[in-house]
């Protein structure tokens, strides 16, 4: 759908139009701790506007990777810098 791309795109109104599709994700959503993943990712990726979106994942991959190298490989903070680095391509190609 074209529609689609230029609707998140518009400063105010892809906000809201991310606000509704994460709130139709959350309600969908099959357990209470899937509901709440995917409202805070919703938030994140489809709420907030781009100037704020990339700056705050580009900071938070940066802090994961230090935290990863620091602790050793620690797979927890492998794991959220592999998640960050998702969520940077998801959001770019959408």
């Amino acid at each position: 759908m074209i529609v689609g791309p230029l609707i998140k795109n518009a400063p105010v109104i892809g906000s809201c139009y991310g606000f509704a599709t994460t709130a139709i994700k959350v309600y969908n959503s099959t357990t209470p701790s899937g509901a709440i993943k995917t409202a805070v990712k919703g938030v994140v990726l489809d709420c907030t506007p781009l100037v704020i979106k990339y700056p705050v994942l580009c900071a938070a991959l940066v802090g994961c990777c230090i935290a990863s190298i620091a602790t050793g490989g620690n797979p927890l903070a492998v794991s959220a810098t592999v998640t960050i680095g998702e969520a940077i391509v998801e959001s770019s190609l959408s």
